[in-house]
């Protein structure tokens, strides 16, 4: 888990990750760029920002052109929806939904 600053993509979040006994990765919320975050490593993105990059050899989920753009949160329960029932869990995409909202965003609901 990252901290406050802390970068999926630095040279330091690679080594600790290549200590660890993993399958996977699944990066949340933390934009996009065209290196993966450990190389050979399967990977998924799940973002709502502007792509600064499209890694080809991780799956994308991405809210960005969709109007209005869904925050990760929601993209996540999405895709939890797709492989079980998760209705009861709704409440934590909303906690994350209002969490993301930015003052200068424009808001469905307004």
């Amino acid at each position: 888990m990252l901290g406050r600053g802390e970068n999926v993509w630095s040279p330091e979040m690679a080594s600790e990750l290549g200590t660890q006994e993993i399958g996977g990765l699944i990066v949340a919320d933390l934009g996009t760029r065209a290196e993966p975050p450990l190389p050979g490593m399967a990977t998924i993105l799940l973002d709502h920002h502007v792509p600064t990059g499209i890694l080809q050899a991780a799956l994308l989920v991405s809210g960005h052109g969709l109007h209005p753009t869904p925050t990760t949160s929601l993209l996540a329960w999405w895709c939890a929806g797709a492989v079980a029932e998760v209705d009861d869990l709704l409440w934590l995409a909303a906690l994350g939904i209002i969490g993301d909202m930015e003052e200068a965003r424009v808001r469905p609901w307004d």
